[in-house]
């Protein structure tokens, strides 16, 4: 399994992985409380085994497409999904 650890540089802090294939990466972040919330989150990707790092260039467009699509939050309009008002239900009507 790969490593993560995290360390101050200057003003901020660097989060860093290492895989065991020898794939690496880095990470820049503002406070001691987001590096160690990105090194948790890193472990925990690389526990489970869905870090993507580099291999995320190789996926299909649609495969990285529904992977985007399921990180986002749905947009929630006004309206939808829901009765038309009594006046535009009136209006419909005619």
């Amino acid at each position: 399994m790969g490593s993560v650890t995290w360390r101050k540089r200057g003003h901020r802090y660097q989060v860093s992985w290492r895989l065991d294939d020898g794939a690496q990466g880095a990470k820049t972040v503002d406070s001691a409380d987001e590096a160690r919330d990105l090194a948790a989150e890193k472990r925990l990707e690389l526990r489970r085994g869905t870090w993507q790092g580099r291999r995320r260039g190789r996926l299909a467009f649609s495969r990285w497409a529904d992977v985007l699509d399921r990180s986002r939050p749905q947009p929630q309009h006004p309206g939808h999904h829901r009765e038309p008002a009594p006046a535009a239900r009136a209006a419909l009507a005619r």
